[in-house]
Order: C-alpha cells, then structure tokens, then sequence
C-alpha cells in the first residue's frame, strides 16, 4: 500500500508527497510522479503511478494526448489535449516542459522520469 499526501490551495494541487513502499506480491518499489498540464485558464494535476522505465511522455499519456512535433534539434509537445481542452502551439504560445520546476534539458519523449519527481507542461507565452 502506498501513502499519498497532497497539497491543495485555492482547488488546485500544489505539491505531494509519496513515500516509498513496496507492492506487496512483488516486491517492487512502487514509484509515483505528479504530472501537470496548465494553461491560463485550465489546469489537470494527478499522481501517476510509474512501471518500469517510464519517460515523461508516458507519465503525460495517463492525463494528457500529447502530439509531438520534431523540430532541427529536439521533439517538441505541439497539441495538448486534457479535460475536455485541447491546445495547439501557435505564433505567440507554446508548451514548456518542465521536471521539479526548471525547465527540462532532455527532451519529453526521451527524460526517464522518477520517484517523486513533478513533470509540468505549460503553455506560456513566447519571448
């Protein structure tokens, strides 16, 4: 059994804990990220359970379809679909990704996420 401890203020989710346990007919830690997907006016957060070697865009695909879009040196998020919203990038906004609040160095589909991380993607303004 796993315990899982959350934040909330003002409706949203704003940090958690989860300590390591172990499941208990395998014997496998049990490993958890918080995943965020945020505009201006919508947001989703969860606790997503990892299996294995995850990446953050499995760790996405459990609240979001998130469709890539191959740029000259990276896989960059292009649309975001999430509670009933979806988002494409556009001449003033895109997605950001981001792990444990600074902006990610590995792109979405190739940083292995995990236990405890927080992985966000937020469409933000270009400049």
């Amino acid at each position: 059994m796993a315990l899982l401890l959350a934040f909330i203020m003002g409706g949203s989710m704003i940090g958690y804990v989860a300590l390591r346990v172990a499941n208990p007919e395998t014997q496998e830690p049990l490993n958890y990220v918080q995943a965020v997907v945020s505009t201006q006016n919508n947001q989703v957060a969860e606790v997503v359970e990892l299996r294995g070697d995850v990446t953050a865009l499995d760790a996405f695909s459990e609240i979001a379809n998130v469709t890539l879009q191959q740029m000259q040196w990276s896989v960059e998020p292009y649309t975001v679909e999430f509670a009933n919203v979806t988002v494409t990038q556009n001449s003033t906004h895109a997605w950001f990704f981001y792990i444990n609040g600074r902006y990610a160095s590995q792109d979405i589909d190739k940083l292995e996420v995990r236990h405890g991380d927080v992985i966000e993607l937020r469409f933000e303004p270009l400049s």
